[in-house]
């Protein structure tokens, strides 16, 4: 929307901007929100003046900004407009100890070097602390009665792993060793307190999930993002009514779960995923460890508090310490994403020579942290003089590979006045354009151009769409590359290989650790009807 904030009126109308969870400016999506914020009070200067009595006064836009607790809280406060004098205090910056009620965090480590290995040996921890911290004994919500004869206190539980796959097997575990108490009163331990049998029986036989049906029957439920819609909602629905007691989702799906999907206590099984495209294990993103530890800090019931255990690595406690209990550091990352965002406002004629680009550059909170961290940015040097050739030396290069994708061209001034004008204007072409219109990567928009003819056919459009950067980003799980091997072989149209690396056609030189060959197979196997569970 406020791409073209020039065409539409309500956009320039605009009196509040709220954005909320700021620390993920120094994440994956961060200079979308950076340039969101960025345009908007670039905007603002730019409207024309309002007068009311004959005075003369500007655009008002009053932002609002929500964050996670930073360390350089003071400079993202005031390149946002936000004035932190005291006279009028408008910035406040609060401990990360400070949520919405007190949460209380344990931090359990493990020797095991073997992540497989180290998540089996989570299994049994994981069990018995839902057992001590989600279960207690008493008459009501929340409270503890000392002395036998209470009846037990089921709290809600959501337990994050690092898979799809670790989600059903810990769901299975948890039912296992549940079952195998000595006190049979026990076995129905993870039964919430809205469980009623006879809706379970009637809704198990319509799960699509085969091991989904096991599990619920004890109290517990799984979701990932492979599930069926209907599937998804019905264990959803069964948790929120406390049918469920458990609920365990991969950490991929921490931010689509709904506000109301909550929990007394939160367990983060495991702080390292496999990251296919790089053959490796990587750390969660803490911006991700936040969401999830905050589903415990609103918790459904009246409880004074709640409760987050994080089983990790051990060379990685200290770490995760430093992290969780210290204020956020918070870099920028626009410019290794400027191309698009130049693009766009060039088609949209809020750039339109490079002058003007540096000067937008200047609005952003990465102009602001380059002299605050110059390694971080491979700056030359701390002075105004390196900063500003830093500067122009950037959107020169992105303005030059803008040229060559032709997306843009640069128009040489013809008049001597225009000489300072640092070669004249810049004129979006068509490329330039539908790339903007479409929110397509400039890389895509150039590689369709310079692939795609008259004599294309169905096989070579599919290779061509799946090599879009846009695929750059799907996500290979552990062991996926064999299943991707297998569904490649049983498709009649065979693939040609992963266009990133310029494989030619054999089938046995396809790279299936790649995102993009990933698309392709799951394309094909969309168009020949071809199931997957991928």
């Amino acid at each position: 929307l406020s791409r073209r904030w020039k065409q539409r009126r309500s956009i320039q109308q605009l009196s509040l901007l709220i954005v909320d969870e700021l620390h993920l400016l120094g994440g994956e999506d961060g200079p979308i929100m950076e340039v969101l914020i960025s345009r908007m009070r670039y905007m603002t200067s730019m409207l024309p003046k309002q007068s009311s009595d004959d005075k003369q006064q500007p655009q008002k836009l009053r932002m609002v900004g929500l964050s996670a607790s930073l360390a350089n809280a003071k400079e993202v406060g005031e390149w946002m407009g936000i004035s932190s004098s005291k006279s009028t205090k408008a910035l406040f910056n609060f401990s990360p100890k400070v949520r919405p009620i007190p949460l209380e965090i344990y931090i359990q480590s493990f020797d095991v070097h073997s992540f497989s290995g180290r998540l089996l040996a989570m299994g049994k921890p994981v069990f018995h602390a839902v057992l001590r911290h989600a279960t207690e004994g008493g008459s009501g919500a929340g409270t503890s009665v000392n002395g036998g004869g209470g009846e037990k206190v089921k709290k809600p539980v959501i337990i994050f792993v690092p898979s799809r796959r670790q989600a059903q097997l810990t769901a299975i575990d948890l039912m296992t060793y549940a079952d195998h108490l000595d006190d049979d009163s026990q076995k129905s331990l993870f039964q919430g307190r809205g469980y009623d049998a006879d809706k379970i029986a009637k809704l198990t036989p319509d799960l699509q999930e085969p091991a989904l049906g096991q599990v619920i029957s004890s109290g517990i439920g799984f979701l990932h993002d492979g599930m069926l819609p209907s599937d998804y909602s019905t264990v959803l629905d069964l948790y929120h009514d406390e049918s469920l007691q458990i609920l365990i989702v991969p950490f991929t799906l921490c931010w689509k779960l709904t506000n109301d999907t909550t929990a007394h206590l939160v367990i983060i099984m495991g702080t390292e995923s496999y990251d296919g495209r790089e053959r490796r294990y990587i750390d969660h993103p803490i911006a991700d460890l936040l969401q999830m530890m905050g589903k415990a800090s609103r918790p459904r019931t009246n409880d004074v508090n709640g409760k987050c255990v994080l089983f990790t690595y051990s060379p990685k406690k200290e770490y995760l310490k430093k992290l969780l209990y210290e204020p956020l550091p918070m870099e920028s990352h626009l410019d290794h994403y400027l191309h698009d965002h130049l693009n766009s406002e060039i088609v949209t004629q809020t750039i339109d020579t490079l002058q003007d680009a540096v000067d937008y550059v200047t609005w952003t909170l990465l102009y602001r942290r380059l002299l605050k961290n110059p390694n971080y940015y491979n700056m030359q040097g701390t002075t105004n003089a390196h900063l500003s050739e830093h500067v122009s030396e950037m959107v020169e290069t992105v303005i030059s590979d803008l040229e060559e994708s032709k997306c843009v061209q640069i128009k040489e001034s013809t008049n001597d006045e225009d000489e300072e004008d640092d070669g004249g204007g810049l004129v979006p072409l068509n490329l330039g354009m539908i790339a903007a219109y479409y929110y397509i990567q400039y890389t895509t928009i150039e590689l369709m151009a310079s692939s795609v003819s008259a004599k294309t056919k169905v096989r070579g459009v599919l290779e061509i769409l799946s090599a879009s950067s846009e695929f750059g980003t799907l996500a290979i799980r552990h062991g996926e590359e064999s299943r991707l091997k297998i569904l490649h072989a049983k498709l009649k149209r065979k693939g040609c290989g992963s266009l990133n690396t310029q494989a030619n056609t054999a089938a046995n030189q396809l790279q299936f650790n790649d995102s993009n060959t990933k698309a392709l197979v799951l394309l094909q196997a969309h168009f020949h009807r071809q199931h997957s569970s991928l």
